[in-house]
């Protein structure tokens, strides 16, 4: 059996909720889940115990400590899902980025205990504007839902009017700048069908606000070392440590420019942003600034004509420079957030249709990469320089232009057209998910050309919204498979628009495009893909019957005709043609 891959990620204001599933259907199960809580999140946290002042612009290796709890330890195969996807993901990010800090590392990382009845006071000590509780601190501080051991902590209090430091402050971290709780416990979040995990910060530093400390919670089962499993793990798990970092909405008031300047107006008095807080259907966040993220209007173009799109577009610098000459568009404004306005997708990932296997899309479908945007909205944060050279081989959208950037998929594809040029990234072929016994399935090599797939068009059960409806016949309103479905242009005259008719991805605005495929056995366990890189998907020398070869040498080859095998009378044709991996 095959299936297109996907993983969808659903973070909900703060709290990023993993998901996993969609075959067919529009959309995965909606998460409903709640926001994160202010009042568990400690700012103004002091990152050292000595505060040794460096030069201004130097920069201090990223180094996350993992603390690992009892309910992930006690699993099976913990030391496999340890050493093959946890420490990967952590050593990758560790690898691209470094912070931009005004302060060497500290001797040893130590957090604040929460206060009694969120009871707290700001304060300077040594130098620094701290947080102190003002009824003394809880028993127990937690991190998301994992307990933070004692000798992580120490506990700030006022006496008498004076700030004081706990005398059972505890021996701290030695040389981290980052704390990373894990866990895998089944909280109430993952009673939610397809939720894999969920991950946030849950400390602030003091003069900077940058995360110290953050968590993800892994629902039981669903970590595995196996094949496919361990890729879809190894996403989840270098995705969400991006959320705690810094990629997330609830700390969107809190980014700073490169001088440790707040980028949003804060409070006098509580130094916390002072815009109030935006509002979502799934709780409240500090209101960003228009230095972050502004909202415009986009020009629309679908089958049924022109429409006005709202979008949230990240204006920070770094960004807008980088995303100008990745797609070569040098007008352009800005980089759009997802906008798909469902529980915990809206403006926490960036927008599918533009940056698709990128790290941090809230659908994992394709091999994902880390983009350059992606690596520029982390320098923007005002914490972090990225080593670009990781995404170097990033090609999605690449020199693609300001159409492609800033309108619809529709408007792109017509441009391409007219001017004789492919539509890549995007496709319009209408394919069969049936194996017919004299053609195989068609696919191609995704933009990449590390694997190959199909065309994600497919027929839904209901119309689309109108917007999104980008293809139509021009005799009667029926489609035909395995054939290119004729684009829209706006204008009905002689055109029927096929409603019916899109993308497999909604996050992508149901702009069609290559996809994996994955296949599974007779139960449902993913057995094999079409990634080059991942040489276990070597087919046996009896059904390999287009010869190819996978290994981190491989790419995906384009091949026309198709490959038919003969012997006597026989006539054996492949499940899939049109591409395959091979060594080069």
């Amino acid at each position: 059996m095959w299936k297109i891959k996907d993983i969808i990620l659903f973070p909900i204001f703060g709290v990023h909720l993993i998901i996993s599933g969609l075959r067919n259907d529009r959309f995965s199960t909606m998460c409903h889940h709640g926001m994160i809580n202010h009042s568990e999140v400690v700012t103004h946290v002091m990152s050292s115990n000595v505060q040794k002042l460096i030069r201004r612009n130097a920069q201090t290796e990223l180094r996350i400590h993992t603390h690992y709890d009892r309910s992930i330890k006690s699993l099976k195969n913990f030391q496999d899902i340890k050493k093959n996807i946890i420490e990967v993901a952590i050593n990758f990010w560790e690898d691209a980025l470094l912070l931009r800090q005004s302060h060497a590392m500290p001797s040893r990382l130590t957090l604040d205990r929460v206060c009694v009845d969120g009871a707290t006071k700001l304060m300077t000590f040594d130098n620094k504007l701290l947080t102190f509780c003002t009824d003394g601190c809880v028993e127990w501080t937690k991190c998301g839902p994992i307990n933070v051991p004692v000798s992580h902590l120490n506990c700030r209090f006022i006496y008498n009017g004076t700030p004081m430091i706990s005398g059972h402050k505890g021996e701290g971290i030695y040389r981290a700048n980052f704390i990373l709780y894990i866990s895998s416990l089944r909280t109430h979040r993952c009673n939610t069908a397809k939720v894999l995990g969920y991950a946030a910060h849950c400390q602030l530093e003091a003069n900077t606000d940058r995360p110290m400390a953050g968590y993800i919670n892994f629902c039981p089962d669903t970590l595995s070392n196996e094949y496919s499993d361990k890729t879809r793990s190894l996403f989840v798990a270098t995705h969400e440590i991006l959320h705690s970092l810094g990629f997330s909405t609830s700390l969107f008031a809190f980014y700073r420019d490169k001088q440790n300047r707040p980028l949003t107006p804060r409070d006098p008095i509580t130094f916390k942003p002072a815009l109030g807080w935006y509002s979502g259907k799934n709780g409240q966040v500090y209101q960003w600034s228009d230095n972050v993220v502004r909202t415009v209007n986009r020009t629309w173009l679908s089958a049924f004509g022109t429409f006005q799109k709202l979008a949230h577009i990240v204006v920070l610098p770094t960004v807008v420079r980088i995303a100008r000459s990745f797609y070569n568009c040098p007008s352009l404004d800005g980089v759009e957030l997802e906008d798909e306005d469902g529980a915990g997708v809206y403006l926490t990932h960036w927008e599918k249709r533009l940056l698709e296997n990128d790290l941090m899309t809230a659908t994992y479908t394709n091999s994902f990469q880390i983009s350059p945007i992606t690596l520029a909205m982390m320098e923007d944060t005002g914490w972090y320089i990225s080593n670009y050279a990781l995404s170097q081989s990033f090609s999605w959208g690449r020199g693609r232009g300001c159409t492609f950037a800033t309108a619809s998929c529709l408007e792109y594809m017509l441009e391409q057209s007219r001017g004789g040029h492919p539509i890549t990234p995007f496709c319009q072929q209408l394919t069969s998910s049936f194996h017919n016994k004299n053609n195989g399935l068609q696919v191609s090599c995704t933009p990449g050309k590390e694997s190959y797939g199909f065309c994600n068009l497919i027929e839904y059960s209901k119309p689309l919204p109108s917007e999104y409806v980008y293809f139509v016949n021009t005799n009667f309103p029926t489609v035909t498979l395995n054939s290119e479905i004729n684009l829209g242009t706006g204008n009905l005259t002689n055109q029927y628009p096929l409603v019916k008719l899109g993308g497999k991805i909604a996050l992508a605005n149901y702009c069609p495009y290559h996809q994996e495929i994955e296949w599974e056995d007779d139960v449902g366990k993913s057995i094999a893909n079409t990634h080059c890189h991942v040489s276990t998907n070597l087919k046996d020398p009896h059904h390999n019957f287009k010869l190819e070869r996978f290994g981190m040498n491989s790419v995906c080859v384009e091949h026309s005709p198709n490959w038919h095998l003969i012997n006597g009378d026989s006539l054996f044709v492949p499940p899939v043609e049109g591409a395959g991996c091979y060594t080069v």
